[in-house]
């Protein structure tokens, strides 16, 4: 392992000055909202990744970055400042909440040491696993590794990491031998993945809750011990019919490995919940009953850069007078057609008889 010294800023500083060089080429071609949006997300949060992939980057770093390419987000050039309508916090949702789908820089780090850790977990064998092992949990399991002073830059980055597949990772039960009731996570419930029950009765290991003749539930000890919502997400998981060993499974995806996407919107819902990396944490901009209005804008079929245009409406950030009037622009207090009413994006619309997008009214007035 590299020795990173007392700064580590000024290890991965060669990454900001590669992307800053990116963005700063970029801003001076006039590149719509579409073209801008495909060149961030395809190159622009990119560039880091084999960093993250390795190393956990330090927070201000993170926050230059995001900050660079909000910049060059908002801006229409580089002579110009622009006006930063929504906080990085609201762009970095996902799409189906509300935001553009940039990348939270902490959160996708977090995911892609994620997936260091899983391989460390479930190959055993490998040089890089072998390597920790012997150096830094000899005789212990990963899950229950610690950090020394000492220990190295690139292995605490992987705690981190961890702490983020644990928040995902419960058993699936095959013989039930090795997993404990009260204390492991095995039920499919998130984000716990812990029973709750504390009856008096509860046995200690899941093998206890299984009929060893019939391979089937105890329905009556399960009825007894555990509450009906418990019970039914009990009875709703299988049971090996051939004694098949109990096994770690990331438990979102359909086929139980950790899949960095799914890390990522883990780790982004955690963040907006202040469960994870609570520095940073924004309010979302999209609740649930939303959610299928922002999925049929997505899936319009209309040009990419209107798309982007019923996306500002829809969050009520359209350069209109009482917009700007927020945002501390000297403008009319007037509407610039019928000079009698504010300027909104409701009156907007219908002074100049435009049919509103399915949506934009609901959204813009309760936002």
């Amino acid at each position: 392992m590299a020795d990173f010294g007392a700064s580590k800023r000024k290890v991965f500083d060669e990454v900001r000055r590669k992307l800053d060089g990116k963005l700063h080429g970029w801003a001076e071609q006039f590149l719509s909202p579409a073209g801008k949006e495909v060149l961030i997300k395809a190159v622009a949060m990119a560039m880091p990744c084999y960093a993250m992939s390795c190393f956990k980057l330090p927070v201000s770093l993170c926050k230059e970055i995001e900050a660079a390419i909000a910049r060059f987000w908002w801006k229409s050039h580089k002579e110009k400042h622009g006006i930063h309508w929504v906080s990085w916090a609201n762009l970095s949702q996902l799409k189906l909440a509300g935001g553009l789908g940039f990348r939270d820089i902490q959160c996708f780090n977090l995911a892609l040491l994620a997936k260091v850790g899983w391989r460390i977990l479930h190959n055993p064998s490998s040089l890089l696993a072998c390597l920790f092992h012997d150096k830094y949990f000899a005789g212990a399991f990963f899950l229950s590794a610690t950090s020394q002073k000492s220990s190295s830059w690139g292995w605490k980055g992987i705690l981190q990491g961890r702490r983020l597949l644990e928040s995902g990772l419960r058993w699936r039960i095959g013989d039930g031998i090795k997993v404990q009731v009260r204390n492991d996570p095995w039920l499919p419930s998130p984000y716990t993945f812990r029973t709750l029950s504390r009856h008096p009765d509860l046995l200690l290991m899941v093998h206890e809750l299984i009929d060893p003749l019939l391979k089937a539930w105890k329905q009556d000890v399960i009825n007894r011990c555990f509450t009906p919502e418990e019970a039914t997400r009990i009875f709703s998981l299988p049971i090996s019919r051939r004694g098949c060993l109990d096994k770690l499974i990331w438990h979102f995806s359909s086929h139980g490995r950790y899949i960095v996407r799914s890390g990522y919107e883990l780790a982004l819902h955690l963040q907006r919940n202040g469960e994870l990396a609570r520095q940073g944490a924004g309010e979302t901009n999209g609740s649930s009953s939303h959610s299928a209005v922002w999925k049929s804008i997505w899936h319009v079929h209309a040009p990419p850069k209107l798309k982007a245009f019923i996306w500002r409406g829809c969050s009520n950030i359209l350069a209109v007078w009482h917009n700007l009037r927020r945002r501390r622009v000297s403008c009319p207090g007037e509407c610039g057609l019928c000079g009698l009413q504010d300027e909104t994006q409701t009156h907007f619309f219908s002074s100049v008889t435009l049919p509103m997008p399915s949506g934009l009214q609901a959204l813009s007035n309760s936002m």
